[in-house]
């Protein structure tokens, strides 16, 4: 290893202003200059040779005779962008050492487009000794070695310090950097960043792994032979990272009536909207390795696959999950036929039970829809309102619209009401009421955050403790904004969505082990962004992940189940299984 003669002026991880993206060898891009600037890159690099008088850009000594100029393929495209180039850092790789002279006299020619807080050159390659570095114009910088003693005047122009990634360790990209090889390297970034200097290595392999761990040491330059993807990877960072500050306590069953067999009085039945093995990953990690959910011991896989598409919608997921019959997207309790087909509401209701469906979402929308309606097209929200009756006993979601300022002009809170319902705006009063009822409250809508995280639990509680009856209930809790947060790709939201979720099936497993009578299930619909976690630390709750879509995909699901009957719930089936098990059960 190289001696490193910066002077490590504080101790600890100083943590680095930033990803730079460093288009590698940019002249062989396909648009050279053009893909790096539309990327946002922030360093493009060409290599640099003599041909005559002029210098030419090629990767090696018998490319020169038919080599492009450097004026053609950088200079003259860097003026027509003009401002948007502003910032841009062009690293010039000197091949050989002649071309220090020839270079600066060409800068100097384009005094409107080299200038400090222009576009800047950093000479990196065959550089002209230190002690000349002072003597070159504030827009030519020089990129700096790991092992090199500078003066004060030439420090001031070392804009970045670099050194070959296989000088410090044997590692090859893949997995992690062994940990004394990582110790070492991580010295050099803080030393380096302390003395005011972005940081590279040069031969690191040029994939995600790599991009992850080296912005976790800090390093600064991520060089890529792929800007594009480079810089997307890195782009809007907040929503690909999270770190729990505070974990949450997680509830430990005690098995006394898991697995036992019986009649179940009580379902409860939670849908993680969007949750995948992956989402239930991301939060046990942000959690400092704990959960609920996985200290269910009895673990089961579902197929989602729907009737006429292999990514499912929840509407069809719904309709398989609360009536146990495929369907086609889009539809809500109902076959393409048009037949409709018995629902959660409709299967339990009759058996006495009380049934109880709440959504941290639109109650409407297909998943909970689908519990007590039947709807062609699951964007029917009305038509779905309007079959809100005497099976539900208990219904509490977000957006009032389809029950009021209807476009038939009909209220229906007036006639739900009129009908024996209490008609609730607040979850809070949830607890106050002694008879069937609709609570309609905005928070249901929100994003959750650390300071609301526990809203789903205190709800999931309650309307337990309202369904709770001689003759046993059925509840739905669905965790509607796992979805929404894959969908929009963004990490933090999906790990908070999933924890809330967590603390809710808190609350049914103790219900379950004071009553000795309750099955509770949790799993979801279908997985939402196709989620990858890339880094994490169960220490510190850090999380680290990318979204492969936008939309859901067809992975098979984790099914979790405690209470009588558990054991049912093992092995692969397809989703349509869970209600019918449950059924059974429950006969």
């Amino acid at each position: 290893m190289k001696k490193i003669l910066f002077t490590l002026l504080l101790i600890g991880t100083i943590p680095a202003v930033g990803q730079i993206i460093h288009s590698h060898n940019d002249y062989l891009r396909r648009a050279p200059l053009t893909e790096a600037l539309t990327s946002g890159a922030g360093i493009i690099e060409a290599d640099l040779w003599m041909r005559g008088e002029g210098i030419v850009v090629c990767h090696d000594a018998d490319q020169v005779a038919t080599a492009p100029l450097f004026t053609d393929l950088y200079i003259k495209p860097l003026q027509e962008a003009g401002h948007r180039a502003h910032g841009l850092k062009l690293m010039a790789d000197l091949k050989e050492a002649a071309v220090m002279g020839p270079l600066a006299d060409l800068l100097a020619r384009y005094p409107d487009l080299f200038f400090p807080g222009g576009v800047e050159v950093i000479i990196s390659g065959e550089r002209p000794r230190p002690e000349t570095f002072a003597s070159y114009p504030d827009y030519i910088l020089f990129d700096g070695r790991f092992d090199e003693v500078y003066s004060v005047d030439a420090d001031a122009k070392v804009w970045m310090a670099s050194g070959d990634i296989r000088d410090h360790t044997s590692w090859n990209g893949k997995g992690s950097i062994p940990v004394k090889e990582k110790q070492s390297m991580q010295k050099i970034v803080d030393s380096l960043h302390c003395h005011g200097k972005t940081v590279r290595f040069w031969g690191t392999r040029d994939n995600v792994n790599s991009w992850v761990i080296l912005q976790s040491m800090g390093v600064d330059i991520i060089g890529t032979d792929v800007p594009a993807l480079c810089a997307e990877f890195f782009s809007d960072g907040k929503s690909k990272k999270y770190t729990c500050s505070q974990p949450l306590d997680v509830y430990l069953p005690t098995m006394e009536c898991d697995g036992t067999e019986g009649r179940v009085k009580n379902i409860i039945f939670f849908i993680g909207d969007g949750m995948g093995l992956a989402q239930l990953c991301a939060a046990e990690t942000a959690n400092r390795g704990n959960l609920t959910i996985l200290n269910i011991p009895t673990i089961g896989l579902q197929k989602t696959t729907s009737l006429d598409y292999y990514n499912t919608d929840s509407a069809a997921a719904g309709t398989a999950l609360f009536t146990g019959n495929k369907t086609e997207n889009g539809m809500v309790a109902i076959l393409p036929d048009g037949r409709r087909v018995e629902n959660a509401a409709e299967r339990f209701a009759p058996t006495g039970r009380r049934v109880g469906i709440v959504s941290t979402g639109d109650i409407t929308d297909a998943t909970p829809a689908a519990n007590y309606a039947h709807a062609a097209d699951r964007n029917d929200s009305e038509g779905v309102a309007s079959q809100v009756g005497g099976n539900v006993y208990l219904l509490a979601g977000s957006r009032p619209e389809p029950f009021e300022g209807r476009r038939d002009g009909r209220n229906l809170f007036e006639e739900l009401s009129q009908s024996g319902f209490e008609i609730l705006r607040s979850a809070d009063s949830i607890p106050l009421v002694t008879r069937a009822t609709i609570c309609i409250d905005d928070r249901f809508g929100e994003y959750l955050t650390a300071d609301n995280i526990g809203f789903l639990a205190d709800v999931t509680r309650d309307a337990i403790a309202r369904l709770d009856n001689e003759n046993g209930f059925y509840l739905m809790v669905e965790s509607a904004k796992i979805d929404y947060a894959g969908h929009a790709n963004h990490l933090p939201s999906v790990v908070i969505e999933t924890l809330a979720l967590d603390l809710a099936v808190a609350e049914a497993l103790k219900f379950a082990d004071r009553e000795g009578n309750t099955l509770v299930v949790v799993t979801g619909d279908h997985e939402t962004g196709g989620l990858s976690l890339l880094d994490g630390d169960h220490g510190s709750g850090y999380i680290n992940g990318i979204f492969s879509s936008d939309d859901h995909t067809g992975i098979m699901l984790p099914v979790f189940s405690y209470g009588v009957g558990s054991h049912r719930f093992r092995g692969v089936y397809p989703n349509t299984e869970i209600i019918r098990k449950m059924a059974e059960l429950a006969h």
